[in-house]
């Protein structure tokens, strides 16, 4: 390559790079509470329990420090735990845990327990991630196609609006993403190398740290083991054997320094992992029939190809693919190829059996995060796809190529810019609470209702609260005294947008509730989700987990009137 060439690759690397930190870290304070609404948590650095913030964030950030301020591991953990032993073996070396004792945390739950700071921390790990991650399909787009196919990788990657929502949240989707990825390139890399095994290794490792993220990424395991046997198939030697079968030990060696909770708490470990299983097999004790479906797979694919990557994109992998396998060199020469088939065939391995054993979920209301650590592979198939493409277009590269990349990326950024943006501005939540504070006299009674709904300080606004479709009877929150009603349409609102496969009885209470109140008792304030594209399509829990409408009641003519 000429230095040129070299020069101006290596600029637009690193503009692509900042460019996707700027969406993944604008907005990554999003839900701090102000402490004058908050005086029976803001003076021992608590949060209040239902600040808004995405729900298994305070898993990953607040069991840490429970951790090292009990001072003893917790080996019933929930969750894979490479996330959380990040955020532990960072409290321990930053001390962040000055200043907490048990004594002020006694029976304080764990949606309580850490500073507001604490999750800035460890999202700024999943902000790191998901800037890594770009750069693993960059490279990996390079390293199967050349600068064309990473550009365009890595700019789809960096605007997919499940990757950079995800980036947001203190959680292990984005951690799990970087180590895959890298296990990705690693495993190409080792096909293609002269010394094979020195990159092995770190692939299996790799994916041996992504399954210590997430449970699921067990199935990435597929892709070092096809490498292996490929590679014994190439030289067929005892010495090859041990070589081989010592980088695979690799993967579980990593995934048990990355989750050493898998191996010290081995029964907890087993137990955790069939819930998560049967939950989303849809044989879950917890599950409700009438929210699932057979056929999530499809559902995630359409999500992928709507809100994942565009479908431009989604329509450019399945040209990659196809130009990727139609280099097949015949059966007699097949082990030995250096070129695109077998590491774009391994890459199709992986992608059908993670489809295959993950995203056929029966639950894919809520399962957009089983997609991230799908979505580089399909970015960098969809990137060999354009390359592909530019090269048979009857047009001038110059033309083709910013034609094209304007083609696959308008759609995920008019998705993703919008999305980084609207964490930067306050969720409705704080714009009711604010107005709550200024217009309804401290003291007052209120009845929460439906999931995402307000964090209430009950020293200053006493209430009662229920989630989900449960409901109080109205004439029992008179005779309870209750003044206001506040309604988070969450629940409502997620359900209608799944009515494709969720039955009409999920909601029906909680619709019929709402319909009554707005049927009898005047509304004191009203604050609409903001205005985005995509915002009403199935799965985008951009708009589950943030900004639900809310609306005010008040109950008697005396809270009416005490409105201010």
């Amino acid at each position: 390559m000429k230095q040129r060439e070299w020069g101006a690759e290596l600029i637009f690397a690193v503009v692509l790079l900042l460019f996707a930190a700027g969406l993944r870290f604008a907005g990554l304070g999003f839900g701090q509470p102000d402490p004058i609404y908050f005086p029976s948590y803001a003076p021992r650095q608590m949060v209040h329990p239902q600040i808004h913030i995405h729900p298994d964030e305070y898993e990953f950030v607040a069991i840490p420090l429970e951790m090292v301020v009990r001072d003893q591991l917790d080996l019933d953990y929930e969750y894979p735990s490479f996330t959380a032993l990040s955020a532990y073996l960072t409290y321990r070396l930053t001390d962040a845990s000055a200043g907490i004792t048990l004594t002020d945390r006694e029976g304080v739950g764990s949606r309580s327990y850490a500073p507001f700071p604490l999750y800035v921390i460890v999202r700024t790990y999943s902000a790191l991630a998901g800037v890594f991650t770009v750069a693993g399909a960059y490279a990996l787009g390079r390293c199967l196609g050349g600068q064309r196919t990473a550009a365009i990788a890595g700019l789809l990657t960096a605007a997919s609006l499940t990757m950079v929502q995800h980036s947001h949240y203190a959680t292990s989707s984005s951690m799990a993403a970087a180590f895959t990825v890298l296990g990705l390139w690693t495993a190409v890399m080792a096909l293609r190398s002269g010394r094979p095994i020195r990159w092995l290794v770190p692939s299996s490792a790799a994916m041996g740290l992504a399954a210590s993220s997430r449970f699921q990424m067990a199935v990435a395991g597929v892709v070092p083991l096809l490498v292996g046997l490929i590679l014994l198939g190439r030289t067929r030697t005892r010495q090859q054997a041990w070589t081989v079968l010592m980088a695979w030990l690799a993967a579980p060696l990593a995934g048990a320094i990355g989750s050493p909770w898998v191996v010290l708490g081995f029964r907890d470990f087993l137990r955790q992992m069939w819930f998560f299983v049967t939950q989303y097999s849809g044989y879950g004790v917890y599950a409700d029939p009438a929210m699932q479906t057979p056929y999530g797979l499809l559902f995630e694919l359409r999500y992928l190809a709507l809100l994942g990557v565009g479908l431009p994109a989604a329509l450019a992998a399945i040209l990659g693919l196809a130009a990727g396998l139609s280099s097949y060199p015949g059966l007699g020469k097949l082990l030995q190829e250096r070129g695109r088939f077998l590491p774009v065939s391994i890459i199709l391995a992986f992608l059908v059996v993670y489809a295959a054993l993950v995203l056929r979920t029966t639950r894919p209301l809520h399962a957009d995060q089983l997609l991230v650590p799908f979505i580089p592979a399909v970015t960098v198939l969809a990137g060999m796809g354009a390359a592909w493409l530019i090269e048979r277009l009857p047009l001038p590269r110059t033309a083709a190529t910013p034609a094209l990349v304007v083609l696959l990326a308008v759609w995920p950024l008019t998705l993703s810019v919008p999305a980084a943006r609207l964490f930067t501005q306050p969720d409705t939540r704080d714009l009711m609470l604010a107005w709550i504070h200024k217009h309804i006299p401290l003291g007052s009674t209120f009845y929460l209702h439906g999931s995402y709904n307000l964090a209430l300080d009950e020293g200053l606004y006493p209430h009662v609260r229920t989630f989900g479709g449960e409901t109080i009877p109205l004439g029992d929150l008179l005779r309870q005294g209750v003044a206001y009603v506040l309604v988070s349409d969450i629940g409502v609102y997620d359900l209608g947008r799944a009515s494709e496969f969720v039955a009409e009885s999920a909601g029906a209470e909680a619709r019929a509730y709402q319909e009554e109140l707005a049927r009898h008792y005047p509304v004191l304030a009203r604050i609409e989700r903001p205005a985005a594209l995509g915002r009403d399509w199935f799965n985008n829990t951009l708009f589950s987990w943030h900004n639900p409408t809310l609306t005010l009641y008040c109950l008697t003519d005396a809270a009416c009137a005490a409105v201010r």
